[in-house]
């Protein structure tokens, strides 16, 4: 009996603490047999990793507990996109309490934007929505900018923002006229490494604040992996100051390779609500996405509706076609340059259809222009909105820039599949030079009754054509003036107020003070005089910054971004020697009193 309780009060000597060290000889508070290796503090138990794709530290898929990680594996996991190695929830936002989209010194962090945080900090006044680095200066006493300077008379006067910047009592007027550099233009906005420029298109009074809002867009853009997925960005007007894509308050990415979502955009109400609607083309996938209102970020699946096309390459070109069928609703008509023509369904001749206006759930497109000629590339341009031959019915010019070139009119209201053959108009180029390749529609700007066709060809340009109406002759030509004098046209909108949509021509190859071909806009008042016109009677001639990245690859019209009544026109490059990162920049314009 003895022995049994000697027995009994050794065992009781032993305390849990003992035991635990027993089984935990390193101390990292992992025990036996679950620590991977005890006798190292530090390594613990088993333990889940996950996947890193991107390699930013955080990844997304899991894996079963494991001792050590498998290749690729990190331990920390919550990333929202494993395929960007920029975005993990190690990102930091910044409080933005006046919601103007700059944050002050207050942070977190997270994979995603929080509501009420911002991406950029350097707000000095969170409570005021005017004051953030991007405002512009006013004499009122108030540092707006954040410069740490209030009432600055050195500050650069903004022509779009009707203020006194620099205090010298003058409200400085957005006139074009004379010469000045794009460089100094009142809004620029810059591509970035992944998403250089390709398109600029003034989309309309997308949120009814009577301002219009304009898309910047880099069909080219990359997703994380995924290559020329696209990206669509939307600005409010005013535009003012200086930007990049990145810095867009609404962002909307392509979800797949090749997307090549904003390829094309325009704005039209096409639901008759009375707010324009945004239709961005997503060639790669034969889709014109509509979004009724003003979108937010996101990505092309967030659009009500995909216009999807049995045509390859829908989505290409896309313009407001104005009331085509007489209906008092606006259409969209898109082109597709390498679609099945009438030979086959190998990639042939190209095809225009519209997208006419009505219910949401009934778009579709018809009627359809087949194109029936192998690489005519019929449908790279089109253009609408404007009544030609003075029938009520708004009409559509068409571009075919392969070869010589050709360029169709096609006149409202029409069912049905037509062909070229069908135009009530054909304009022929000659000589290889691409007529067709950049076009434009205007109102009647001469009073004769008729809208005017402008027409031009991209490569080694030689001459343009202004035709007023259907006479199938030009009244108004663009002298040879230089080797890219006509390169691509547009239609400014009303710059100085007359009540005439004026013109816009461009010369890439314009030189420059450098003796480099640093481009050119010129903006030719409306009614232009019969005859031949040249660089010198432009009423207001923009020229591009230094390095000879040929400003003026494309050129038109937003609209009015800033609500004064007066038009507002961009200019585009598509390459940035000043960033080296063949990045582009498009600069936005502001009409005024002349």
């Amino acid at each position: 009996m003895s022995l049994l309780i000697a027995t009994a009060l050794s065992c009781a000597l032993i305390s849990d603490d003992d035991l635990a060290a027993r089984w935990d000889v390193d101390g990292d508070g992992a025990a036996r047999p679950q620590d991977c290796d005890d006798l190292d503090p530090t390594v613990g138990a088993a333990r889940v990793w996950y996947a890193d794709l991107d390699g930013d530290g955080f990844g997304s898929a899991a894996s079963s507990p494991v001792c050590e990680g498998p290749a690729g594996y990190v331990p920390e996991g919550g990333d929202c996109d494993d395929n960007d190695p920029l975005t993990s929830p190690n990102l930091v936002w910044f409080i933005d309490a006046d919601g103007d989209g700059w944050g002050g010194t207050e942070t977190t962090r997270s994979c995603t934007q929080p509501d009420g945080f911002a991406a950029f900090a350097g707000d000095c006044d969170d409570v005021d929505a005017t004051v953030n680095p991007h405002a512009h200066e006013s004499c009122d006493g108030r540092d707006e900018d954040c410069s740490g300077v209030a009432d600055d008379p050195g500050e650069a006067e903004v022509c779009s923002d009707r203020l006194d910047n620099d205090c010298d009592g003058v409200v400085a007027s957005c006139a074009v006229s004379g010469q000045a550099r794009l460089d100094e233009a009142p809004a620029i906005v810059h591509g970035a490494d992944l998403a250089p420029l390709m398109l600029v298109a003034g989309v309309g009074d997308l949120d009814a604040d009577g301002k219009d809002e304009v898309v910047v867009a880099s069909s080219r853009a990359h997703q994380g992996w995924e290559s020329w997925s696209g990206l669509v960005t939307v600005w409010s007007g005013p535009v003012q100051g200086e930007a990049t894509v990145e810095q867009s308050p609404v962002q909307i990415y392509g979800t797949d390779a090749n997307e090549v979502l904003g390829t094309s955009a325009a704005g039209a109400d096409i639901d008759g609500d009375g707010i324009s609607d945004l239709a961005v083309g997503a060639a790669g996938l034969n889709t014109v996405f509509l979004w009724f209102g003003a979108p937010v970020s996101g990505t092309s699946g967030g659009a009500e509706i995909g216009v999807v096309a049995s045509v390859e390459g829908f989505g290409q070109s896309l313009a407001n076609a104005g009331d085509f069928n007489g209906d008092g609703l606006d259409d969209l008509v898109s082109g597709a340059t390498s679609s099945a023509g009438v030979n086959g369904n190998e990639p042939c001749c190209g095809a225009v259809g519209l997208i006419l206006g009505g219910d949401p759930a009934d778009f579709w497109v018809d009627p359809i222009i087949m194109g029936d000629e192998e690489y005519s590339y019929f449908g790279e341009e089109v253009a609408g909105g404007a009544d030609i031959d003075g029938d009520g019915l708004d009409d559509l010019a068409i571009g075919a820039p392969g070869g010589s070139g050709a360029a169709y009119v096609f006149l409202g209201g029409f069912t049905g599949t037509l062909h070229p053959a069908d135009a009530a108009v054909k304009f022929t180029g000659s000589g290889g030079y691409s007529l067709g390749s950049s076009l434009a529609l205007f109102d009647d700007t001469d009073g004769d009754g008729f809208a005017e066709l402008l027409l031009c060809d991209v490569t080694y340009t030689k001459a343009s054509y202004y035709l007023s109406p259907l006479s199938g002759a030009a009244s108004t030509t663009l002298a040879d003036a230089g080797y890219g004098f006509g390169y691509a046209v547009g239609n400014a909108g009303d710059v100085d107020g007359d009540g005439r949509d004026d013109v816009l021509v461009t010369d890439p190859y314009a030189i420059g003070g450098d003796g480099k071909s640093d481009g050119a806009a010129y903006v030719f008042f409306a009614p232009l005089a019969p005859g031949s016109l040249t660089p010198t009677d432009a009423g207001g001639t923009l020229i591009g910054p230094n390095g000879g990245d040929q400003a003026g690859q494309a050129a038109g019209g937003v609209g009015d971004l800033d609500g004064d009544g007066f038009g507002d026109f961009y200019v585009l490059q598509q390459q940035d020697t000043v960033n080296f990162q063949n990045s582009g920049e498009g600069w936005f314009l502001y009409g005024g009193p002349g």
